[in-house]
């Protein structure tokens, strides 16, 4: 599996950040304790806290492998 292939998310207390996959697309953050729907995008609302969270989640998926087995498939 190829994780550059992957949409980037992630959660850190109430709030949960996904990436966009395409350059164009839309940042999405949800607080799940009030929208655990995910219905209500508030990143446009919170840039500072979207900000610490990419900054975060990036850091984290830098540290990942670009390709991995799973199981007894090498995937790429």
């Amino acid at each position: 599996m190829n994780s550059e292939k992957a949409d980037p998310a992630m959660r850190w207390q109430k709030w949960k950040l996904h990436l966009p996959l395409r350059a164009r697309g839309e940042i999405e953050l949800y607080d799940l304790s009030n929208d655990p729907g995910e219905r209500n995008n508030l990143a446009p609302q919170k840039p500072e806290l979207v900000q610490e969270l990419t900054t975060r989640l990036k850091a984290w998926t830098d540290t990942l492998p670009k390709t991995y087995e799973h199981g007894d498939v090498k995937e790429n």
